[in-house]
């Protein structure tokens, strides 16, 4: 993943927790989508956000 996908990437699921956290699940939910399709070429990027996406609910 180059840097700037990687930055991108990144952003996502912090934004998620963030979103979690404040208790906006349908946000959180949104920013897990952005992750799983920035991470689509990477398996262990592309699981780790499934795993997320699961745990969210």
């Amino acid at each position: 993943m180059n840097s700037e996908l990687k930055t991108f990437y990144l952003t996502e699921p912090a934004a998620a927790a963030d979103a979690d956290n404040q208790g906006d699940v349908a946000t959180a939910f949104r920013h897990l989508e952005r992750a799983h399709i920035l991470s689509q070429k990477f398996a262990l990027a592309h699981t780790t956000t499934h795993l997320r996406m699961l745990r969210l609910g």
